[in-house]
């Protein structure tokens, strides 16, 4: 018996014979799916069309469709065959051209089979392209026109009226002109989309590099650090219990000091990485609005891309700010958060990607557990270990290993006694701690790693493709929040790793948790907003958002021309956006001469990079607000709009 699995399968088989998955270029996949369609649509009528001639004895027309749509269904069979499908494109186009003329001249069905033309310039555009679809289409109008009103007196059996020709040749026209445009907006659209796909790749390489550099150079410092605490080993071995302790002190030294240079980089590469994904970021929201004004066949598939891209550019900005945690330059912001609601959400994420051979036991308690803390970065720090336990219970046996094991994970309030203290001597810094342990049953750490699982670019994950940041970022994430973790670990038989971070008493975590995001107004503005920026692609992409919610703009690419642009025209320029980092004077001090012409001037100050002392000096100074690259359309509108009091 056939049951709907079978059927399935053979429909994917077909389907997998049909449409060949594996091809490289993305557009040609889909041109040649709708392509094979295409014929699909064509081949059938004409098939039912020829056996309806030959029942009514109209047989040169039967057998002339019956064997057009034999050749179709031919091409659609051999389409997992077909290479390079231009040749094809052609050939059928021609043949397609060739058979609209026959029908043309023979005028079937009085005439009526002469619209099927109005179809061929849509057909040729898609597959051929603006240029060779615009010939073939104007051969087409052409060879209507021949025949419509036959100039030449050729033998025809059917004569088109006057009023039938010009309506026909008018909407074909039409036809023509509506193809060749929705053409050039789908070109200028994939050009733009690949133009930003290769500058990612370009940035995103250079970062590579980048990394690897200062990997090494860390390596190199590292090896200098070790030659001299090796030496002070030796001139000091006689003070055991004192060898000991300045041994403590220096792995925390090492450690601080590879902390430091990770925030160097970080620091060093976020100011411009940020730029570049905020023109990324800002143009591909400015094309979404856009796209909202044009009516497109294939807007679904293009918003497809569109989100996928911007998705793509806010996860790369969350790899910055990550960095920038680990090196404690991004400001993080502190609210009253459950535990147990950390908890639940990282269980979801777990249910869904986990294998299934891990077992989940999560163990919630019945009193809420407050902490002052980041809940995007809580949730990262706990998704990272329990990812880390997966990989040990998984990737990490081998492949020959028994794959799977539990995962446990339990919270609760830690009141540190004699005990705890001695175990955990940090405890004795707070009355209570918020504690969660992530336990597994996988391959355990070696005990010649423990002390080295929290530093930067360590991992014993390379052939599973592991960074070495996870571990170090929560790390640095949980030091910000004042607390700490702590690893115990048995190889063969599994890890706990523990978070400590105080406990917050008397404070309620449900408003913060309650609290939604602000959305964008669609009132109407208007004024004139100046943009000051030494980044070309920053000044148009903003000047296009700003343009799109309504408000003039004056752009300037340095600070001089600002401040003359300013001088000029200053009662008419509502609010200011200045880039912080420019050539010749920062944006504070370029603030300090515009509040010098206009002391009502209100600003807004824009990096990549804003450190505690710049954001405390920009607020001292009077800059009314501060925009951290990169920023989307809605924040950008947002922050606007409550410099100026709107809503």
């Amino acid at each position: 018996m056939i049951n709907r699995s079978s059927i399935q399968s053979i429909l994917r088989s077909f389907s997998s014979n049909l449409f060949q998955e594996n091809e490289p270029a993305l557009e040609e996949r889909a041109r040649k799916k709708l392509f094979a369609i295409f014929l699909i649509i064509i081949g059938v009528p004409l098939f039912i069309v020829g056996v309806n001639h030959l029942r009514t004895g109209m047989v040169t027309y039967g057998m002339v469709n019956i064997l057009y749509s034999i050749m179709l269904f031919g091409l659609v069979l051999a389409m997992n065959r077909i290479g390079r499908g231009i040749v094809y494109y052609r050939l059928v186009s021609i043949s397609f051209w060739l058979l609209l003329a026959y029908w043309v001249y023979m005028a079937p069905r009085n005439g009526y089979a002469s619209i099927w033309a109005i179809l061929y310039p849509v057909f040729v555009f898609f597959l051929l392209g603006k240029r060779e679809g615009m010939i073939w289409s104007l051969s087409m109008i052409l060879m209507c026109a021949f025949f419509f009103y036959n100039p030449f007196n050729v033998p025809m059996t059917f004569r088109y009226p006057d009023e039938f020709s010009w309506r026909h040749l008018l909407a074909l026209g039409f036809v023509i002109f509506l193809t060749y445009y929705y053409e050039s907006v789908r070109v200028d659209y994939k050009n733009a989309l690949d133009r930003d796909r290769k500058e990612l790749k370009e940035h995103r390489d250079n970062l590579e590099a980048l990394v690897d550099e200062r990997t090494d150079e860390l390596q190199r410092k590292n090896m200098e650090l070790n030659r001299a605490l090796e030496q002070l080993r030796e001139r000091t071995a006689q003070y055991l219990k004192s060898q000991i302790e300045k041994e403590k002190i220096q792995e925390q030294l090492t450690h601080s000091q590879k902390m430091e240079a990770v925030g160097t980089l970080a620091g060093g590469l976020a100011h411009d990485f940020n730029n570049l994904l905020g023109g990324i970021i800002g143009s591909l929201n400015l094309i979404d609005m856009l796209m909202k004004k044009e009516k497109l066949e294939n807007r679904k598939e293009i918003e497809e891309y569109l989100n996928l891209g911007i998705e793509a550019s806010k996860k790369s900005t969350l790899i910055i700010k990550q960095l920038l945690t680990l090196s404690r330059r991004q400001k993080i912001t502190l609210v009253p958060v459950d535990i147990n609601t950390s908890l639940r959400n990282v269980l979801s994420i777990c249910q869904n990607s986990f294998a299934k051979s891990i077992v989940l036991d999560f163990r919630f308690v019945d009193i809420p557990i407050i902490v002052m803390a980041d809940p995007v970065y809580i949730e990262q720090v706990i998704l990272n270990l329990c990812i880390n336990a997966a990989h040990a219970m998984t990737t990490m046996r081998g492949a020959h290993g028994v794959r799977g094991g539990t995962l446990t994970v339990v919270p609760d309030i830690a009141i540190p006694d004699e005990d705890l203290m001695k175990a955990e001597p940090e405890t004795a810094r707070a009355s209570s701690w918020a504690r969660i342990r992530v336990i597994d049953t996988g391959v355990g750490i070696p005990e010649e790693n423990l002390a080295r699982i929290f530093d930067p670019f360590f991992t014993t994950k390379k052939d599973e493709g592991g960074s070495g940041l996870g571990l170090a970022m929560s790390y640095g994430i949980i030091k910000q929040h004042g607390g700490f973790i702590s690893v115990g670990s048995e190889v063969g038989k599994g890890s706990t790793l523990s978070v400590y971070i105080p406990l917050t008493l008397g404070r309620d975590a449900s408003a913060a948790e309650k609290a939604g995001p602000v959305t964008v107004s669609a009132r109407a503005r208007s004024g004139h907003i100046m943009v000051v920026d030494d980044e070309a692609y920053i000044r148009d992409v903003v000047s296009g958002i700003l343009t799109a919610y309504g408000w003039k703009v004056l752009a300037a690419g340095t600070p001089d021309q600002g401040l003359e642009l300013f001088r000029d025209r200053q009662g008419e320029i509502s609010a200011v956006l200045l880039d912080l980092s420019m050539p010749g004077r920062s944006g504070i001090e370029l603030y300090g001469e515009l509040s010098a012409i206009d002391p009502g001037v209100k600003v807004i100050l824009c990096s990549g990079l804003i450190d505690d002392a710049v954001r405390e000096g920009a607020r001292a100074a009077g800059i009314q607000a501060i925009l951290n690259k990169p920023f989307d359309a809605e924040t950008l509108i947002r922050t606007i709009d409550r410099v100026l009091g709107g809503d």
